[in-house]
C-alpha cells in the first residue's frame, strides 16, 4: 500500500470521500493538552467487521507517538497534539522525523491532518472534517477563511500557518453538518 493511502486509511474508516489536510498544525503552542485517558492501547471495528489497531503512548510532554495498524497490518508511525479548538477537542496528526512510511509530504513538508475528539469513560469518538462539505464551502465564499489549495487528487490542502489555521477552523467546526460520522475507538 501507498505511504499516502496507508495512513490516511486511519481516517477513512470515518466516511467522506474529499481528505482534509494543512501545511502546519491547527493547535497553537498554547492549546496543547495532555490527557492519560488517551494512552493505551485501542481498537475499532469497521461496518464489514475489519478491525483497526491504534496504540497511544507519551512522546514528549506535550504530544503523543501513535502506532497505527489498519486492516490490512500496515503500520503507521505519527506524532499526535492535543487541544482544546474552538469548544471542542482537536487532535492534530503529522509524520514522525524518520517519516518514509507513515504520511504524505508536499515538497518535503510534513502533511498533518486532524481529527475532533470526544472522551467518554469507555471510548474515543473521533470524526474528520467533511472534505467534500468544506470544498463546497471554500470554493464558494468570495472570502474564505481559510487559505487553500485543491491538490490533484481533489484532496483539500489548507495553507494558513497555525494561528489562522487554528482561528478558521474553530469557527468552520461549530457548524453543523461540518464533520463525518463519528468512529468509536474501545479498549481491546
Amino acid at each position: 500500500m501507498g505511504n499516502r493511502a496507508q495512513t490516511l486509511a486511519f481516517v477513512v474508516f470515518l466516511g467522506g470521500c474529499t481528505a482534509v489536510s494543512s501545511l502546519d498544525s491547527a493547535l497553537p503552542d498554547s492549546a496543547l493538552v495532555t490527557d492519560p485517558r488517551l494512552l493505551g492501547e485501542w481498537v475499532t471495528q469497521d461496518e464489514h467487521g475489519h478491525v483497526e489497531h491504534a496504540s497511544v503512548g507519551q512522546e514528549d510532554t506535550r504530544h503523543y507517538r501513535v502506532r497505527y495498524i489498519d486492516t490490512n497490518t500496515d503500520t503507521s508511525v505519527l506524532i499526535m497534539s492535543v487541544g482544546r479548538f474552538g469548544g471542542r477537542w482537536l487532535l492534530d496528526f503529522r509524520p514522525t522525523p524518520d517519516a518514509e512510511s507513515t504520511i504524505d509530504r508536499l515538497g518535503g513538508l510534513p502533511i498533518h491532518f486532524q481529527l475532533v475528539l470526544e472522551i467518554t469513560d469507555s471510548a474515543l469518538r473521533v470524526a474528520r472534517f467533511d472534505g467534500d462539505t468544506l470544498k463546497a464551502h471554500l470554493t464558494r465564499d468570495r472570502a474564505p477563511v481559510l487559505g487553500y489549495v485543491i491538490r490533484s487528487s481533489g484532496d483539500v490542502l489548507l495553507t494558513d500557518a497555525t494561528d489562522r489555521l487554528a482561528r478558521g477552523l474553530a469557527a468552520y467546526a461549530q457548524r453543523p453538518g461540518v464533520l463525518t460520522e463519528w468512529g468509536i475507538f474501545r479498549r481491546p
